[in-house]
């Protein structure tokens, strides 16, 4: 990688192995998604893998497009250092044997690993990056479209501006000095640790731990989750997020 880090890199990691497929059937809503379904009931057969689960889990998405074509993905939303991604795969066929769903063919396959958290870059440097490069990929989450997606007019912006319009007349590494700063502002640097302190919490539950913390997350007012998920809250906005999370939250998980 060009960009530059002068601090130790070391992120958590988010693992996924996702297909589309064409099934036999499945269970599934074709009018729903599914989205971080923590179950484990397809693992009582299999006591190692139980376990293994138990200590770091894997859940799955499921977006169906019609009664027998859809995208399934087992994931591991954050651990350090990441799952193997033969673990991933294995817990999605036990996953799949359990829906009864029977894979006929596969027309896409994927194979995720993504650094989570961590520092970053040296802010300023003479190469500008975006998205993954730069830092953008929600510490909490492991999603970076949004974040990126609102980035992009903002450098776009700024290398216009200081090449040719009011701003113009700031070169080489004064220029890229100028774009790193308007892509890393305090609120944006504030807010990503913020993030991850959230990845800190994440790394340290278990599948209980793991459960309780989603449903006090999910049971928010949508515009806290919404918003923590597409990194669009920033202080003073996280602080209250912070605190509607930590009522809703059972005893024992605010003690996690």
């Amino acid at each position: 990688c060009l960009v530059q880090y002068d601090k130790p890199y070391n992120p958590g990691y988010q693992v996924a192995y996702g297909i589309v497929a064409e099934v036999e059937e499945h269970p599934f809503d074709v009018n729903k998604m599914i989205f971080m379904d923590w179950r484990d009931s397809h693992l009582n057969g299999n006591t190692e893998l139980k376990e293994r689960n138990s200590k770091i889990p894997t859940f799955l998405y499921a977006m169906p497009f019609s009664s027998d074509r859809i995208f399934l993905e087992e994931t591991s939303l954050v651990a350090r250092p990441g799952l193997a991604m033969g673990d991933i795969q294995e817990r999605m066929v036990a996953r799949l044997r359990h829906l009864g769903i029977k894979v006929k063919s596969i027309e896409e396959d994927e194979r995720c690993v993504i650094p989570m958290g961590g520092p970053l870059p040296v802010l300023p440097q003479r190469v500008v990056g975006i998205g993954g490069t730069a830092g953008m990929v929600h510490p909490s989450t492991g999603y970076m479209v949004a974040r990126t997606l609102a980035a992009a007019p903002v450098v776009a912006n700024a290398i216009v501006q200081y090449l040719g319009g009011s701003k113009k007349g700031a070169l080489g590494n004064e220029l890229s000095a100028e774009v790193w700063k308007d892509l890393w502002p305090i609120e944006r640097r504030r807010q990503r640790e913020f993030f991850c302190f959230g990845m800190d919490i994440l790394l340290k539950l278990d599948l209980p731990g793991t459960r309780r913390f989603f449903s006090a997350f999910f049971d928010l007012e949508p515009r806290y989750w919404h918003g923590f998920l597409s990194s669009r809250l920033f202080l003073p906005e996280l602080f209250f997020f912070g605190l509607s999370l930590f009522s809703n939250a059972s005893h024992t998980s605010r003690i996690e």
